[in-house]
């Protein structure tokens, strides 16, 4: 299974505005559960956002 990477609600952000630079255009759509094909860097390859009800 993909290791899960979480990051803070206030970089989702700074995160959707890298992936739009970038052309990931799935990623750029939505910033919740997001899964990377192969051919990104294995880190980003998915990575889950939290809200702030989650903390």
């Amino acid at each position: 299974k993909p290791h899960f990477i979480t990051f803070p609600y206030e970089i989702i952000v700074d995160i959707c505005r890298y992936i739009d630079i970038y052309s990931l255009r799935s990623l750029a759509i939505s910033c919740k559960g997001l899964v990377f094909v192969q051919r990104y860097p294995p880190l980003w390859r998915n990575i889950h956002f939290t809200t702030p009800e989650e903390h």
